[in-house]
């Protein structure tokens, strides 16, 4: 007769189960490895924290390039700011205009969508766009990864 094996983890909660708890200690991260939560790990906050750009490239409204198209109309909008990561936009999109963001910046104000640098020609007053791209896109949402209060290790996790 064949004799069924018990997966790792259903024998790791056996005994998790069985052993009684010797006590709650305050360690650091680096000290964790082995050990077992006493306590869910709670997120402090969203992450990423803010709405914000997943390429370098150019914040645009989606209305300004939806008509796009490489051959018959290229769109030319006007640079008004340039964002790099770890600073907040001081301006606000208006109509026919775009801010040069950076990988992980916050989105501006009147942007809803994020052209890759590579998928434009631009100077540094201005940017060419060939085609339309998705309403949205290249945007990474506040939260989309955590959302504050989110349980990220339950406790009882070795």
């Amino acid at each position: 007769m064949k004799e069924s094996l018990t997966r790792l983890e259903d024998a790791l909660k056996v005994v998790l189960d069985t052993v009684p708890v010797l006590g709650v200690e305050k360690i650091g991260l680096l000290d964790a490895l082995g050990r077992v939560l006493a306590e869910d790990i709670i997120a402090e906050r969203d992450n990423p924290p803010w709405d914000n750009s997943a390429m370098d490239g150019f914040a645009v409204r989606y209305e300004d390039i939806q008509q796009a198209h490489a051959i018959t109309t290229p769109t030319v909008l006007k640079v008004i700011e340039d964002v790099p990561a770890g600073k907040f936009p001081a301006k606000t999109v208006g109509q026919g205009e775009a801010i040069r963001i950076m990988t992980g910046a916050p989105i501006p104000k009147g942007a809803d969508t994020v052209l890759k640098v590579e998928d434009t020609e631009n100077t540094p007053t201005t940017v060419k766009v060939f085609k339309e791209e998705k309403k949205g896109a290249n945007i990474r949402l506040q939260g989309e990864d955590v959302r504050k209060g989110d349980c990220i290790i339950p406790k009882g996790k070795a």
